[in-house]
């Protein structure tokens, strides 16, 4: 139950009911990276969205998840109870256009308790100019990436600061959001970037923290 940090690349194996076990047993966790875990589907996110203190969540390059996954972490009771800060869906080739802009509807809402500051869809092929428009002009979001989507700005397919994401809006021609500091921001690691394809097959490679 003391565990706070799970961070695991390529667990064939792993099923929702497991993602189930673990988030009863470990409700303290804050940080879960489960990448390249095939078998996973939107259930999994409904477990890992009902973890009180959840910051920093990948599920990079999880085939099952869809649309779905997003309407649950945009919910009024997952952004009534979120600490949510760092979100990477890379790989995730189920999710729309039409999703994501609801998504970052969600998340550019100043009363909402989505405060996203990193959010990841590399590799995401239905998403492109129109989700980087919505992405950028969202206040909290200060590190973004949508790499090998749709065409759309070099300086819009990823950005790191401020400064990056008022790059990004210039290029697509919108306004850039008024700053948003949140000082309370404790998701740890955030930014980082999802393993290469070619790494699904390798062996699981295992790193916990207490």
């Amino acid at each position: 139950p003391r565990l706070r940090e799970l961070c695991v690349e390529g667990w064939a194996s792993l099923e929702d009911s497991g993602v189930q076990m673990l988030a009863a047993q470990c409700t303290r966790l804050r940080i879960v990276w489960l990448r390249q875990a095939p078998r996973l589907s939107d259930d999994a996110v409904t477990y890992l969205a009902a973890l009180p203190e959840l910051s920093n969540l990948s599920l990079a390059h999880a085939a099952g998840l869809t649309d779905r996954s997003l309407q649950e972490l945009a919910s009024p009771e997952a952004c009534s109870r979120t600490r949510l800060r760092c979100l990477d869906l890379s790989g995730c080739r189920q999710l729309t256009e039409a999703s994501v802009l609801e998504f970052a509807a969600e998340v550019a809402k100043t009363e909402s308790g989505l405060r996203l500051r990193s959010l990841q869809l590399d590799m995401c092929a239905h998403l492109g100019r129109a989700v980087a428009e919505s992405l950028a002009q969202c206040s909290s979001l200060l590190r973004c990436s949508l790499t090998s989507c749709r065409p759309m700005p070099e300086a819009a397919q990823s950005w790191k600061d401020a400064e990056g994401r008022a790059e990004a809006c210039r290029a697509l021609g919108v306004e850039p959001p008024q700053a948003d500091v949140d000082e309370d921001d404790d998701s740890g690691p955030g930014f980082e970037r999802p393993p290469p394809q070619a790494e699904a097959e390798e062996a699981p490679q295992c790193a916990v923290c207490m």
